[in-house]
């Protein structure tokens, strides 16, 4: 019967899963030096004979892996060590209970077969550094010990178990006669010998010859007749009486007289002396062989008794199920085969699994013939029994007779540390790529500097940088956001994570800005928020329905200074529409807004309660430049007379089609903001954030622009313009004492997006306190928006982090941090590249495993939500209402109806320009009337109903084809210069149809962003 062996369950064999490099730690170093260099390390893979060690590889239906299986801790830590010396990028994991090979169940049965020594302790195996014997091509051997280990059944393992204890260091010792001394020379003594006895023999003869017969007997002979003499005497007594009288007769001359059966028995009497004498003859020669010295190679001795050698023991494990399910009959027949302890069915399918695993291990015998040499060692396959093989592969490593480790100290089998080395290795990088189900480590570690250590000491570690079986923790040091830093990436990749990290960080230390196109990294940075600073978060959330941030770039309450606010505002601008900015364009842009400054220094003058809530904004750009009668209320109300000159000389006198070249562009450009989102936020007359007071007061500044909500066109706009105003805001502190510039870290997830950055002055902007962390999922894309701007961010950014890439970004990257392509290719999940700088030191390029941080609470997120939509923001609805009242206040403004019949004002020829004698002024504007109720509003939407299509059927009446006709004689080719007053209909409707045009493209875009 098989006695059950129940390992303890869950325990934690005392062993390691070796997961093989990629490559090799040296790239650069020869197949054969890295042979020698891991054959130096075979001769101390060992402490001593008390702390054994086992070299396994094990096969399944799904895997094979490398197992290194110790009796000690101790033992099991240094050759981790060790063999992480030799191959720096390997990978080491604990073997997990589950997971050991040699997990017997009590279904399961195993078979065992053990390697033993076919030839002398001196004679070597076919090792890698035996050059002659070396296959072409570099092939190697343990490839195929793996295909042997593969297409096992299922349900089935195999395992080959290289016992090592170090043998005594002078083993060799009885042996190094052997690798000096030919094999041949005692015979060739013998030879010499047989060759001078034989020559004496001749003279003996020759002497001899010359002398009487009697003289003549050597005494060889002699003695041989004594013998003969002596051996008849003492036979005498068994001779018959005939054989005598016989010889006598015939020593006569007579006739012996003899018979038949004497003849027959005298026949036989010599036939068996010849057997005896032939037998006599092969004992002799046995005997002579035992002691004649066995043929062998010094030069293969030599190799083997040169090197440190281990007593092994080889033993070929197969284990798998021990019996098939079977049918087996119930009633008495079943009870029947209970008491015959198994039925023929499961002897029959014990027999079947038990010829499987034997059929595997002649797999496994067969592949270990590749390394036995014809003129040197083999292996001889011995059996073991079934019970001494479930003692072997027991986990009571401490139990007297159970445990791998039994009969290593006792082993005659010595193999030197170059055939070790063949027997048992990390395969090389070359075919490693081709090798099925074998478990590889594809990413190159390396392990960051000990300074860099020591300066993340004190603080959270955000992850570990792991190589070589050391494991550093990683954190952000206050010098970190001192200096721009490139995060690069596919998505999910991690380095969301990470940009969480660096926002969580730098909310403990100050302030912050963090701008996300997308919202979930603005949300979780959210819930990070620590408790002591909840009450210092701003947050800008576009996808709120209910509420909206208001930034007014011409808002005179900010106390910034008009040329500069303007100009830097066309710069943030300028940087969105790069590919479609002009001069002229930038010309009336900057005059429009100068205007609209101007206007709101006096309405807020004149009223400082209300005025800030009439201030103009940059969506009142649209009727300044097509609106005479606004542009004349306003310029009425300046005292600029450089602003009333533009507008005077340079403006009104153009042509219609120069006016609409100039207009054009600059519509088009603030058309942009005229959307449900975008004029909410830059629409509103007061800002309800100054981003100078939030840096100031270092404030944390979160930006969702959620792109998926409102679209990527409005997102990348309000976005670009945000991020502008604060760019700008640290520009400001250039005027401030170094010290007392505030250090403001600006997170940008996906900045290619946001186009409205000065992304070229990344320098000048850290000498003013802004520290940049541009995230981005392809450079090869920032390549084709931009062709300057990607080497513009590396030549400017100090600090690089990089994940999982593209092969295209990786080629781009990898020299930057001293990597190779496929190493950033093959990057896990959450793992990176990262490249710092400490004080003035470059530090070299480390990897590292992010860690995921520790989750928020969802109560303070929408507690700090709350707060932030009462300080920071308005409601919609109020918002909607005051842009509907300063559209409204516009239309107002419109000229009065002409009456019938009367012609307008003709405009300036185009070729009359400022004539010198003319002189073109303004007409004064309107009184302006009191705001429209509530109800005149309605009543002006209703009195519209006539135009549901929502256009502007504007009738030429004069300036039909009469009036084409009329310009054509002129010279004037049909177009009119734009006076402030033309264009509008003679039936002083104008100002409705503007409202429902207005109230139907809002609808229309409302309807546009409910679909997206």
């Amino acid at each position: 019967m098989r006695s059950e062996i129940q390992p303890p369950e869950f325990a934690q064999p005392l062993a390691l899963h070796i997961i093989p490099p990629h490559r090799s730690g040296k790239a650069n170093q020869k197949q054969r030096d890295q042979e020698v260099a891991l054959e130096a390390a075979m001769q101390s893979l060992v402490l001593d004979q008390k702390h054994p060690v086992a070299l396994e590889l094990a096969g399944t239906a799904e895997r094979r892996s490398f197992i290194v299986r110790a009796t000690s801790q101790t033992a099991l830590y240094h050759v981790e060590a060790l063999l992480r010396s030799q191959y720096p990028q390997l990978g080491v994991e604990p073997l997990r209970a589950y997971e050991d090979p040699f997990l017997l169940q009590s279904h399961e049965d195993v078979s065992a077969i053990e390697l033993v020594a076919g030839a002398a302790p001196y004679m070597p195996l076919r090792s890698w550094q035996d050059s002659k014997q070396k296959p072409q091509g570099e092939v190697d051997p343990l490839l195929g010990l793996l295909a042997a280990l593969s297409k096992l059944p299922d349900g089935m393992r195999a395992v080959t178990q290289i016992g090592l204890v170090p043998a005594p260091p002078n083993w060799s010792k009885p042996y190094l006669r052997k690798s000096i001394e030919d094999a041949l020379d005692p015979e060739k003594r013998k030879a010499q010998i047989d060759t001078a006895n034989a020559r004496d023999a001749t003279q003996a003869t020759n002497w001899a010859a010359s002398k009487s017969p009697w003289e003549s007997l050597s005494t060889p002979v002699v003695l041989i007749l004594g013998v003969m003499i002596i051996l008849l005497a003492l036979m005498q007594r068994w001779i018959p009486a005939w054989v005598g009288e016989a010889f006598k007769r015939l020593l006569q001359g007579q006739d012996p007289n003899i018979g038949g059966g004497q003849i027959f028995q005298i026949f036989a009497f010599f036939v068996g002396v010849l057997v005896i004498g032939g037998l006599i003859f092969l004992a002799t020669e046995r005997i002579r062989g035992l002691f004649q010295g066995e043929m062998y190679d010094t030069k293969l001795v030599s190799e083997k008794t040169s090197r440190m050698a281990y007593r092994v023991r080889i033993r070929l494990y197969v284990i798998g199920p021990a019996t098939r399910s079977v049918s087996i009959p119930t009633g008495e027949s079943y009870v029947e085969g209970r008491r015959a302890g198994q039925t023929w069915q499961q002897l029959q399918a014990e027999r079947q699994n038990n010829e499987e695993r034997q059929e595997v291990l002649l797999r496994l015998i067969a592949a270990y013939r590749q390394f036995h040499i014809a003129s040197g060692a083999y292996f001889l396959p011995k059996q073991i029994k079934a019970t001494e093989a479930r003692r072997l592969i027991s986990p009571e490593i401490k139990r007297p007779g159970y445990g791998w480790h039994q009969g290593l100290a006792k082993s005659r089998h010595l193999i030197g540390v170059d055939a070790l080395a063949a027997l048992w290795h990390m395969p090389s990088s070359s075919v490693l790529p081709e090798l099925a189900l074998v478990e590889q480590r594809r990413s190159r570690t390396l392990l960051m500097s000990p300074e860099l250590a020591r300066l993340s000491e004190g603080y959270p570690p955000i992850g570990y940088s792991e190589h070589g079986g050391y494991k550093l923790p990683f954190s952000l040091n206050p010098q970190f956001f001192t200096l721009h830093t490139l995060i690069g990436g596919k998505s999910g990749e991690g380095k969301s994570t990470f940009m969480e990290h660096i926002a969580r960080d730098a909310m403990a230390q100050g302030g912050l800005v963090l701008i996300d196109p997308h919202g979930d990294l603005c949300e979780h940075a959210l819930r990070s928020v620590p408790d002591d600073r909840a009450d210092d978060v701003v947050l800008i959330d576009l996808s709120d329905p209910t509420a909206s941030t208001g930034i007014n770039p011409l808002d005179i309450t900010l106390g910034r200074n008009r040329d500069k606010a303007i100009s830097d505002l066309l710069k943030t601008l300028s940087k969105i529409w790069e590919e479609a900015w002009g001069p002229r364009m930038e010309n009336a842009f900057e005059m429009a807004l100068r205007t609209l400054f101007e206007a709101n220094r006096v309405l807020v003058a004149q009223d400082a309660q209300e005025g800030p809530h009439q201030q103009y904004t940059i969506l009142d750009v649209l009727p300044i430049l097509t609106n005479e009668n606004f542009c004349h209320a306003i310029l009425q109300q300046i005292q600029d007379d450089y602003l009333h000159r533009w507008w005077r000389e340079y403006y009104e006198p153009m042509t219609l089609m120069q006016q609409r070249d100039v207009v054009i562009p600059v519509l088009s450009k603030v058309a942009k903001f005229e959307g449900i989102i975008a004029r909410r936020i830059l629409g509103q007359s007061v800002s309800t954030v100054n981003f100078t007071q939030l840096v100031a007061e270092r404030k944390i500044i979160l930006l969702k622009l959620a792109k998926g909500v409102v679209g990527a066109d409005v997102a990348a706009i309000v976005g670009a313009t945000l991020l502008g105003l604060i760019q700008l805001t640290m520009e400001e502190q250039g005027s401030k004492a170094l010290e007392e510039r505030v250090r403001l870290p600006i997170i940008i997830d996906e900045f290619q997006t946001i186009a409205g950055a000065d992304y070229g002055a990344l320098a000048e902007l850290r000498k003013y306190g802004a520290t940049f962390f541009l995230a981005t999922q392809s450079l090869e894309y920032l390549q084709k928006l931009d062709e300057v701007l990607l080497p513009m961010v590396l030549a400017n950014v100090k600090q690089l982090v990089v994940f999982h890439m593209s092969a295209q970004d990786a080629e781009t990257l990898c020299e930057e941090l001293g990597v190779e392509q496929e190493d950033i290719t093959n990057l896990n999940m959450y793992s990176c590249y990262v490249k710092l700088a400490s004080g003035s030191r470059r530090q070299p390029t480390f990897s590292l495993n992010v860690s995921p941080p520790e989750p928020g609470t969802g109560t303070m997120a929408d507690s700090i939500r709350a707060r932030c939509r009462v300080r920071y923001t308005c409601s919609v609805d109020v918002i909607d209402e005051r842009l509907r009242e300063a559209m409204v206040r516009s239309l107002r403004l419109a000229p009065p109806p002409m009456p019938k019949g009367k012609k307008r004002r003709n405009a300036v020829p185009t070729g009359a320009i400022n004539p010198p004698d003319a002189v073109i002024s303004l007409p004064a504007a309107p009184v302006p009337q009191p705001e429209p109720q509530a109800n005149e509003t309605e009543d002006l939407v209703l009195a519209a109903t006539n135009n549901p299509g929502g256009e502007q059927p504007r009738s030429r009446g004069r300036r039909g084809r009469r009036g084409g006709k009329k310009a054509k004689k002129t010279g004037t080719g049909g177009t009119t210069a734009l006076a402030f007053s033309d264009g509008f209909d003679d039936d002083g409707s104008n100002d409705q149809r503007e409202l429902v045009n207005l109230n139907t493209r809002r609808e229309r875009s409302e309807v546009d962003d409910h679909a997206q």
